[in-house]
């Protein structure tokens, strides 16, 4: 499985990919101690799932414009994650990554990517790898930035033409 996503759309896979790895990862007595019926119902449900259905077959991740350093400032760059990591909370619980999948062939595992498009003109998507070490550091996460903007030049648009061009550019990476 790859996912692919664009503008708010980056932000949403990483945050269902963590939060349902997360939760696999709970034991039926925690998540009852949260008193959730609809969290405790999801739990079961997936505890028979397929591994599709739980992500542990998830091979890449394809982002454009991604938008998640946007979001990730009002908690400071030592409280996030990149998805590929394994975490340990001030609870104690430690959660494994959530990508790559965990079912994946070890030779997948190996080759998965989390390739991240953007723009040096683009107002919206940025690279993931500044956000923090740990991103940085991360080697499954790859930025690549591309020329997204318009080949025309309108005074004042032209960083929002860049934020919508992703899926038309014609034009090689500038940088991997």
């Amino acid at each position: 499985m790859i996912f692919i996503g664009h503008s708010l759309g980056c932000h949403v896979i990483s945050s269902y990919l963590w939060d349902l790895n997360k939760l696999t990862q709970r034991t039926e007595a925690e998540i009852e101690r949260n008193d959730d019926p609809e969290e405790l119902a999801l739990w079961r449900e997936l505890k028979g799932a397929s591994p599709l259905r739980r992500l542990k077959t998830c091979a890449g991740i394809v982002t454009l414009g991604c938008n998640m350093p946007m979001f990730t400032f009002t908690f400071g760059p030592d409280a996030v994650f990149p998805i590929t990591s394994r975490v340990k909370h001030s609870t104690g619980q430690v959660v494994e990554s959530a990508f790559p999948g965990t079912q994946l062939p070890p030779a997948l595992q190996e080759c998965a990517r989390w390739l991240n498009f953007y723009s040096r003109t683009d107002l919206l998507g940025f690279p993931l790898k500044a956000l923090n070490d740990d991103y940085r550091n991360e080697e499954k996460i790859r930025d690549i930035c591309v020329p997204s903007e318009s080949p025309w030049y309108i005074p004042y648009l032209w960083c929002l033409y860049a934020h919508t061009r992703y899926w038309t550019n014609r034009v090689r990476a500038v940088s991997v």
